[in-house]
């Protein structure tokens, strides 16, 4: 399917200024080192999006709650996740949601910003009534790290020239 894209959402332009321990500076490190394989750029220049990387990890950097910038997305929770290269929208469904939760007793979804995870079960879809390309998450393997701040310096798919060529 052929797909327009438009601009990202507005990112949020608050500054925090976080100070870590020594050992939440190693645990932090460790957590960007689990991003080691950027699969976002490759898998949207793929001509078969049925055939994506087993597993891959991303790093969820906060919800879209606007539901005017969410319309028309399937139904669930509107994230951007990011392979520290590139980032994307992501719609974790209500089965994800419910599935984490079941499993992690204690942390709600919506508290895990800055949390690294691998996407076990998860398509690529485009629809024209929103004109862009996002993820669907149907089930993820959470490892930990909510709070982080980004890792790497990742940019909107959209922004890249070979993305944009396709």
């Amino acid at each position: 399917a052929v797909c327009v894209q438009h601009p990202s959402p507005p990112h949020n332009t608050t500054t925090h200024t976080l100070h870590y321990t020594s050992q939440q500076n190693s645990a932090n490190a460790a957590m960007a080192m689990y991003l080691t394989r950027p699969w976002i750029k490759s898998a949207l220049l793929q001509a078969d999006w049925t055939v994506l990387p087993r597993r891959p990890a991303v790093q969820l950097i906060g919800f879209i709650t606007d539901k005017n910038t969410t319309k028309g997305l399937p139904f669930g929770q509107v994230a951007v996740v990011s392979d520290k290269q590139h980032h994307i929208w992501a719609v974790f469904t209500q089965f994800a949601v419910q599935e984490f939760e079941a499993a992690n007793d204690g942390i709600g979804f919506l508290t895990i910003r800055g949390a690294v995870m691998n996407l076990t079960k998860y398509q690529l879809q485009c629809t024209n009534s929103v004109s862009h390309v996002f993820v669907v998450v149907d089930s993820f393997a959470f490892v930990g790290g909510q709070q982080n701040l980004p890792f790497g310096s990742p940019l909107n798919y959209i922004t890249d020239v070979e993305v944009q060529e396709r």
